[in-house]
């Protein structure tokens, strides 16, 4: 971690919950589209998880910046325009303080690699000029995949942050 800056490994932003959730019911379309469509299509249907991974890899949070107990970081959001209008994706730049409920955890395939993700919960000040900010909903809990080298990241966040660890 460099100047109190860490760099997530946006690989690891896939393996969140929605996005597995949303692997399997593609991998069920997959397998349906092998029976029902021409293989011309079978391809199109094929392409869904390279868009989708450039799609969230695009728009994930990238490096948190930690000072004592305060996390800064860019979150994206995805406001809706009015009725019938399509979503629209909205940078926010966050301040959490007063951070509680700090939680450093693995799922199964985060051990494989050494990785993790990091939960915080803390009052938030957000800053944001875009013509959508009356939108947003503001958010007051955050989750973020991609701790790598998980051990020693996670006690280098607590150094900085002046927390004793906790899981």
């Amino acid at each position: 971690m460099k100047n109190n800056t860490l760099r997530l490994n946006l690989f690891f932003s896939l393996l969140n919950l929605r996005s597995v959730v949303y692997l399997l019911v593609y991998l069920i379309v997959l397998a349906a589209s092998y029976f029902f469509l021409s293989v011309n299509a079978t391809w199109v249907v094929l392409a869904f998880p390279f868009v989708f991974g450039v799609y969230k890899i695009f728009f994930a949070t990238k490096t948190l910046k930690f000072e004592r107990d305060i996390i800064r970081f860019t979150y994206t959001h995805h406001v809706s325009t009015g009725y019938r209008k399509p979503t629209v994706p909205v940078r926010v730049d966050y301040t959490v303080m007063n951070i509680t409920k700090l939680k450093f955890e693995q799922n199964a395939i985060e051990k494989l690699f050494g990785a993790g993700h990091i939960s915080f919960t803390g009052r938030t000040f957000e800053n944001s000029s875009s013509i959508y900010s009356k939108n947003i909903d503001i958010k007051t809990s955050f989750t973020f995949y991609g701790l790598t080298d998980f051990n020693n990241t996670k006690k280098e966040i607590c150094d900085i942050l002046g927390v004793s660890e906790t899981e």
